[in-house]
């Protein structure tokens, strides 16, 4: 039976479109001034780095905003609401991502002077980054804010938390059950670095640094600034939980996918408030908006750099020229990736879910190839390719696999309508009768048969990295692996670099010395492999 008179939902007042659209506006006008701009210093690699002449504050919440997106928003408050803290333990593996990227990662990209990490107006991206990055953050802020409020206070708020089981944490170690700690510890780490280690729109801000030490203090602080992001988005999950946990919308049929229950909060209940709503739509945009604008301009800079550049036509054009063209590159990148948005609507099932298959199963490859190159001096470019492909056929079998066989549900944690308000002498048990897109299960069964497309998503980066580094190994040691000591100083990382040599000498007993073939004029960013 269904639950009829339910109370209309507020719509926007006038407060909400004027700080919705004042968020636009202001991110157009950021755009515009800095794209206006006359400076005696246009030319590509300005408008792709704007080397030194940017605030390391701004760097860091422009890193932060390229990393966050509307998923984050959304789908974080969803992993808290329905699956529990597990997603917390993915801090765990930021900071072991991180520490990587300190030691390893920024101080070998950073000193081979490179313009595109294959090989971005990107002043006017940062600055809108962090006009974006402030609104994501006051946006769910206030939701945890106004829903502690409306429950009686945190103590209150913590109750209710811990009756409903928010807080448990599976520690079941198999790749087949999604929502464990070792599946989000795993997931963290890897994130970590393919947002920040490996990604064309993080280095080109690392670059914009003077110097490595700053870009390495730069990293720090942004790993600080992702956890406590995605804490904020987590507990506004919480917080929705706090208002919600006797009446879930989901369960009652209230809304149709896990993924709009903030929206629902905002309207059901917060609504009345003046400029709330608002507030939030400006948030979660802001989230869209600032990974848009990043990754548009980095795929100009990689169009450019990697295939344009050279092309005769476009090596005549002048600076001013040149820019112009990266402008067009990255509008037509934006307009793209838009489009793409409008497409993935049309997938069932969890939206972190959706994009963990789609860009780990995409990223985890191309990352195969960087980590070879700095980490393992003897890989050729034979067992590169091949690791690449093995790594892409992996990860692509398994994520058009799951979507195509339809994703196996993931079980959620208990939701109740035992407190939903019911018409027409209709009582609360008919209404814990779930719609089909609902799971009320306990944690799966790992000994349960689980076929290949059940590996949860978490692990599908990982996996496809690790299998990528063995066969890119395995087929350079039977094609002959390169000798340390010819390879450009520089390219490996420092540590790795110094072991490997050492031990070259050991086994062989001999050294032939790189002899560079040209040299890089000072200032120039200049394109090299890793291998």
């Amino acid at each position: 039976m269904e639950e009829t008179a339910q109370k209309e939902l507020p719509k926007f007042s006038t407060l909400d479109y004027v700080v919705f659209g004042a968020v636009l506006v202001i991110s157009l006008l950021i755009g515009l001034l800095c794209g206006f701009q006359r400076n005696t210093s246009s030319s590509p690699l300005n408008y792709v780095q704007a080397k030194g002449s940017l605030a390391p504050p701004a760097i860091m919440l422009s890193l932060l905003g390229g990393a966050i997106s509307a998923i984050s928003i959304l789908g974080t408050a969803t992993e808290a609401y329905y699956f529990g803290a597990e997603f917390l333990i993915s801090f765990v593996g930021i900071t072991l991502g991180m520490t990587l990227l300190y030691f390893i990662l920024l101080p070998t990209l950073f000193t081979l002077n490179l313009v595109s990490i294959h090989e971005g107006g990107v002043r006017a991206v940062v600055w809108t980054d962090v006009l974006q990055v402030i609104v994501m953050v006051l946006g769910p802020i206030t939701i945890i804010a106004l829903c502690i409020t409306e429950v009686g206070g945190v103590g209150q708020a913590w109750a209710i938390v811990q009756n409903g089981s928010r807080f448990t944490v599976n520690t079941d170690p198999s790749i087949f059950v999604r929502n464990s700690a070792w599946g989000t510890a795993v997931y963290g780490f890897y994130l970590t670095l393919m947002f920040f280690g490996a990604n064309q729109a993080a280095f080109q801000r690392f670059s914009s640094m003077r110097s490595l030490q700053m870009a390495q203090r730069i990293s720090l602080l942004t790993g600080v600034g992702w956890i406590i992001l995605w804490s904020v988005f987590f507990f506004s999950g919480l917080a929705a939980y706090v208002v919600y946990h006797d009446c879930d919308p989901l369960a009652s049929g209230k809304i149709r996918k896990h993924d709009m229950i903030l929206s629902y909060l905002i309207m059901d209940r917060l609504g009345h408030l003046r400029g709330v709503a608002g507030l939030f739509v400006a948030a979660v945009c802001g989230g869209a908006l600032s990974s848009t604008s990043s990754y548009s301009n980095s795929i100009a800079c990689l169009i450019w750099e990697d295939f344009l550049k050279e092309i005769t036509f476009f090596s005549r054009l002048s600076p001013t020229s040149s820019v112009t063209v990266l402008k067009m590159l990255s509008l037509l990148a934006g307009v793209v990736g838009l489009i793409l948005g409008i497409l993935m609507d049309g997938l069932k099932g969890h939206i972190i879910k959706i994009a963990n298959l789609i860009v780990l199963s995409t990223s985890s490859s191309v990352f195969t190839v960087y980590l070879a190159g700095i980490l393992n001096p003897w890989v050729n470019y034979k067992g590169a390719i091949a690791g690449l492909v093995a790594s892409s056929c992996f990860s692509l079998w398994i994520a058009i696999g799951s979507l195509m066989q339809g994703m196996s549900p993931t079980p959620m944690l208990h939701l109740s309508t035992a407190g939903c308000s019911t018409t027409h002498g209709t009582t609360a048990a008919l209404l814990t009768t779930y719609p089909p897109n609902v799971t009320q299960a306990p944690p799966p069964d790992s000994s349960e048969s689980n076929t290949i497309y059940d590996i949860s998503d978490f692990y599908l980066g990982i996996l496809s990295l690790i299998l990528g580094l063995l066969v890119a190994n395995i087929i350079s040691i039977f094609t002959g692996v390169v000798n340390p000591w010819t390879l450009r100083t520089g390219v490996l990382a420092p540590p790795c670099e110094r072991f490997y040599k050492y031990l070259w000498l050991k086994i062989h007993g001999e050294r032939n010395l790189y002899t560079p073939k040209e040299v890089i004029p000072n200032g120039q960013r200049a394109a090299e492999t890793l291998l």
